[in-house]
């Protein structure tokens, strides 16, 4: 080989270096390149999620605000219905204890008490409800006329305590009931108790409408009565006096006291109550308890006595009160 031809020779590879070098150069450009625009990249994807965050959080600070003043509005409210509420308090708890004291005790003679003498005039009271059952037995049942599970008596009606279940469930959703009173008296007011309704399944067999008769003459009263097959008298008699008609509604108050409508002028010893309708139940309606209140015979004595004394001490000759100023004045 001439020296020409390796001059060529060491020419060509000198320049395949050098583009050797260059292309080296070119891929390391361009990867110092790929990685700048990848940092670039991440450096752009870390401002758009700055902005993001800054925006959600003035979200979350306008979220904050209204939330804040919704519980401030909150807070103001409730402090107004605390005050009313404890300027009613005392309203409320002497409600409460009215009621309480009034379902223990009424606070005046009851007079159709049985342990105090009192007494169901049987034949003039309507049928007590009988419990029958379903189907075949329950015709045979009522064809032989036995109860399956009988009722508790009319008694049950004055008797001192009510308990659940403890009534007296007369037949119908009418029908009366006749006492003889533990005295004779001048019939002044009724009370009527039911069971209370926190513990009552319902009010729907609870009476409803009731009148009041006072009986001067118990004979000619049960001649009427039995000869009307047990219906109602509907009206008034000689020998038997409406003296109050009422609506008894359990779900205000289970005790519940009535004024007579009317105040007759001679004692009495018999009185019935007629039950018109009640609040719904058409085969029965449970008594619970029945009271009369009223001035004894004793007591009218005294008092026309005690006048009598005062107006011979006074040298009055005005003559003895009437017995129904006597009863106004106790």
């Amino acid at each position: 080989m001439n020296k020409l031809n390796i001059d060529r020779l060491l020419s060509f590879e000198e320049n395949t270096d050098d583009q050797q070098q260059n292309i080296i150069n070119y891929i390391d450009l361009h990867n110092r390149q790929k990685e700048d625009h990848e940092k670039l990249e991440e450096i752009k994807n870390q401002w758009d999620n700055l902005q993001n965050g800054f925006s959600q959080t003035e979200k979350d600070l306008s979220y904050i605000t209204n939330v804040l003043k919704s519980l401030s509005q909150n807070q103001e409210r409730l402090s107004k219905e605390y005050e009313s509420l404890v300027e009613t308090i005392p309203e409320q708890v002497a409600e409460i204890t009215e009621r309480t004291f009034r379902q223990d005790i009424v606070g005046l003679p009851d007079y159709a008490l049985e342990s105090g003498g009192a007494r169901v005039i049987s034949k003039l009271t309507s049928e007590t409800y009988k419990l029958q059952p379903e189907g075949f037995v329950g015709i045979l049942s009522n064809l032989l006329h036995i109860a399956i599970k009988p009722g508790r008596p009319p008694t049950e009606a004055i008797q001192p305590a009510v308990h659940a279940g403890e009534c007296w469930a007369m037949k119908g959703s009418s029908g009366v009931l006749t006492l003889k009173l533990a005295k004779s008296i001048i019939p002044t007011q009724i009370t009527i108790e039911h069971l209370a309704k926190e513990i009552s399944f319902s009010i729907s067999s609870s009476l409803r409408f009731i009148e009041v008769y006072a009986i001067h003459d118990i004979k000619a009263f049960s001649s009427e009565y039995i000869t009307g097959n047990r219906s109602l008298v509907g009206k008034e008699k000689p020998y038997a006096t409406l003296i109050g008609n009422f609506e008894y509604d359990p779900s205000k108050k289970s005790l519940q006291t009535f004024d007579l409508q009317r105040l007759i002028t001679n004692p009495i010893q018999y009185i019935q109550f007629q039950i018109m309708d009640n609040w719904g139940n058409p085969d029965y309606t449970c008594i619970y308890r029945i009271r009369v209140h009223g001035t004894p015979v004793s007591l009218l004595q005294n008092n026309n006595n005690n006048n009598n004394n005062n107006n011979n001490n006074n040298n009055h000759d005005d003559g003895p009160l009437e017995t129904e100023k006597l009863i106004k004045e106790n």
